[in-house]
């Protein structure tokens, strides 16, 4: 829609928000399906080239349009589909369960099912006194990995009967192949909804030999004990930061892959609403994951390459602005304060032929000079080439045709204001 400027600029600027579904003057694509949260928390799935508008399972509060790189889970049966009740049951394929014995008295698979959308497959154990056990997720040499890469484990757990006296429960995570490497994360799952409790542990492998990755639900009983838990939807990447829930289709399990997303503004709305010559605009985001190693791009209008263009992005997670022309990185400008996991900044970018300007969260403008090219294209999450994705959201953005004075693009910065 056309909204006004402010203060006593007079020109008219476009803004598009994310928070129920997509105008059509973007173009998104995706390969593959994905699974996201829908506005009462439900875990559902968007096709090929359907944006996921997802939402907090918790407060169902919009997140915005979920912009992710591509990403494995390395889970082979995160539905826990071939499963058959009883004590002790048959596991899930591709998974393994423990084997009663011992202080671990007693081991029934309740059952598989849904909750939430969330697939699960429910477990009750009864331990006599102290003993360590684990469910195996992934247990085969399938998920192959290697040292120094940081591998996260996540999955959904919900206490459905018993207590957690005298149970300690662990998300871990092992590096096989060579020396035995291994990491926990403790959690105490209770009985409230399961799409409101993942957990989760991140760790990078150590040792030299790392061939493989495997994933499990550990249990440390210090006594008696008896409990009954429901484990879902899990997920094993290579990532250092908790992805969104990744599923194969139903009854076809397997590794799956979701692929990267891609947001462009259409060419007729690039003609329509961007002044490539002099602009400004706001971009309301957050990361699930500031990273110190890779730049993530919230917004960029570029050449369709990377010879001309002007960036608004998280810079080893410092809010900046890059502007190439001709090839050349002419200026890199930086803004205070760094980003902070899963919280929304609001990041202004002007340009026209004195510079480039950024402000972030309403800080004073930092500029520097740079005579843009003329770009063509205007994207969300990710650089021309498909690097530098975002792995979170945006939920609004606004354009202007217009560089805003230092006043506007500062004040129109601030996350805690209305979108300009």
């Amino acid at each position: 829609m056309k909204i006004p400027l402010m203060g006593a600029v007079k020109s008219l600027g476009w803004s598009s928000s994310f928070l129920s579904a997509l105008s059509s003057e973007w173009v998104f694509t995706r390969a593959s399906n994905a699974s996201f949260f829908n506005s009462a928390g439900v875990l559902t799935t968007a096709g090929s080239n359907v944006p996921a508008i997802e939402f907090d399972p918790v407060t169902l509060a919009p997140k915005g349009v979920g912009l992710w790189g591509q990403i494995t889970n390395g889970v082979a049966n995160p539905r826990f589909e071939g499963a058959t009740p009883g004590t002790p049951g048959t596991a899930p394929a591709s998974t393994q369960q423990p084997t009663a014995g011992g202080n671990l008295s007693n081991i029934t698979l309740v059952g598989v099912g849904t909750e939430n959308g969330i697939p699960y497959v429910e477990y009750a154990f009864t331990t006599s006194g102290a003993v360590n056990f684990e469910f195996n997720l992934v247990y085969t040499a399938s998920c192959t990995s290697a040292v120094g890469q940081a591998w996260t484990g996540a999955f959904y757990a919900r206490l459905t009967g018993g207590s957690n006296a005298n149970v300690v429960h662990n998300v871990m995570i092992y590096e096989l192949g060579g020396v035995t490497g291994n990491s926990y994360a403790a959690f105490v799952p209770n009985g409230a909804s399961l799409n409101t409790q993942r957990f989760s542990r991140t760790y990078t492998n150590i040792q030299a030999g790392t061939a493989y990755q495997q994933m499990r639900y550990n249990v440390g009983a210090s006594g008696a004990a008896s409990w009954q838990i429901r484990i879902g939807a899990p997920t094993l990447t290579q990532t250092a930061f908790v992805p969104p829930v990744i599923l194969p289709p139903a009854g076809t399990p397997g590794v799956a892959t979701r692929a990267a997303d891609s947001l462009v503004l259409s060419a007729a709305a690039f003609a329509r609403y961007v002044n490539p010559a002099a602009g400004t605009v706001f971009v309301d985001g957050a990361v699930v994951y500031p990273d110190a190693a890779n730049a993530q791009f919230f917004a960029e209008m570029d050449d369709g390459g990377y010879n001309n263009r002007i960036s608004a992005f998280l810079w080893y997670t410092n809010p900046s602005v890059i502007c190439n022309v001709g090839g050349t990185q002419v200026a890199l400008l930086h803004a205070l304060p760094v980003a902070t996991s899963g919280v929304y900044a609001r990041l202004g970018c002007r340009w026209n032929n004195a510079g480039v300007s950024i402000s972030n969260d309403g800080s004073a403008p930092s500029i520097g000079a740079c005579v843009p090219a003329l770009p063509t294209t205007f994207r969300l999450g990710s650089t021309a080439g498909g690097a530098g994705v975002l792995n979170g959201y945006i939920r609004n953005i606004a354009l202007y045709p217009a560089a805003l004075t230092d006043a506007q693009l500062q004040a129109g910065s601030n996350v805690g204001a209305a979108m300009p």
